[in-house]
């Protein structure tokens, strides 16, 4: 197994042991953290077709081709808007595997079929119709239907639990766990600040990870009861929390219903507000504006969380439908099928 991407993944992954390869050129984050900007969707739907379903795609084509000439893989897996991997794949007759990684109707709202079919054209292949290629062979999802059906056409769907180890039970003193993830952190604005006195307020416990590109100590002093590191790993922090703070990602949303626990969801981008809205239809969250949120809004919801048994109810809810869905080993068999015998 090797993994290909950005030096943000890579990197992590290297430091665990496994194969990369880094895509060339260097990550274009901001240096410096960036002020919040109100949400659009169609701005958000517009970098899904232009970037993602365009030039990245182009870019990733001969990359992908790059390391399918150099390791020579029997099966190439994409995170579903890799399109560029997949075309790949498709070029050097090597079957593909798409990993969903997105809410439902994001992809479906970007109209992004055009788009793909223009890079598919660039490299002489045919048109992919309505989008047919993420699907064409199989799908792996870690979804559970309340969260995502297997939307795509014709998929041959192979679902799989996101593997916790254990749930340790609530303490005397809550302990909330916030995190924006990996991919926001620079782009927080002062939400990190104003979190951060809202926890102070609300007499829990807790545990904020900032990530590694942020310095913990320009927080400036904290109470005892507030701990701030650049990266904790995610299941050890959830394992350990009552309540989670997070921007809606998939990841993070994932993480937090695997382990039952109810969240406050400030969406910053990209599907996150869509997350947060269906965690919002399903009782497992309460969503607020990060743009515009005070610390008595978060204080305020930290309590409704920790004191309305619905919400963990409904959290646990969702847990127990992803602890019935298939173990990740079991997505093995399925992607041996499709090498060649």
């Amino acid at each position: 197994m090797a993994f290909s991407g950005r030096r943000s993944a890579t990197s992590v992954l290297s430091e665990q042991g496994f194969e990369v390869f880094t895509d060339p050129g260097e990550d274009r984050r901001p240096r410096e953290i960036t002020p919040l900007v109100e949400i659009d969707m169609e701005h958000e739907y517009k970098v899904l077709r232009t970037y993602f379903a365009g030039r990245l795609a182009r870019s990733r084509v001969a990359i992908v081709s790059d390391v399918c000439e150099a390791w020579r893989p029997d099966v190439v897996v994409n995170d579903e808007v890799d399109y560029g991997g997949m075309i790949s794949a498709e070029l050097r007759g090597v079957p593909h595997a798409t990993v969903l990684s997105l809410a439902a109707s994001f992809v479906r709202n970007a109209g992004v079929a055009g788009a793909v079919d223009a890079v598919r054209s660039a490299f002489g292949l045919g048109s992919d119709g309505e989008l047919l290629m993420p699907g064409r062979e199989l799908v792996f999802s870690p979804f559970p239907r309340s969260l995502r059906e297997v939307d795509l056409p014709r998929a041959r769907a192979a679902l799989f639990r996101h593997e916790v180890v254990d749930r340790v039970a609530s303490r005397a003193t809550p302990r909330v766990y916030f995190t924006l993830g990996t991919e926001f952190n620079m782009e927080s604005g002062d939400l990190f600040d104003r979190v951060l006195v809202g926890l102070g307020a609300s007499g829990v416990e807790a545990l904020v990870t900032v990530g590694r590109e942020i310095d913990p100590g320009r927080f400036g002093a904290q109470p005892a009861s507030l701990r701030i590191r650049p990266f904790v790993p995610q299941e050890e922090a959830l394992r350990e929390c009552d309540v989670v703070i997070n921007h809606g990602g998939s990841g993070s949303t994932l993480g937090a219903l695997s382990f039952g626990r109810p969240m406050i969801v400030l969406a910053l981008g990209a599907d996150q507000l869509l997350n947060a809205s269906r965690c919002e239809a399903l009782g497992v969250a309460i969503a607020l504006d990060a743009l515009r949120l005070t610390p008595d809004d978060v204080r305020r919801a930290v309590d409704r969380l920790l004191t309305e048994p619905a919400y963990r109810a409904a959290a646990e809810r969702v847990c127990d439908e992803i602890a019935a869905l298939p173990p990740a080993t079991s997505g093995v068999s399925a992607l041996e099928e499709l090498t060649p015998s």
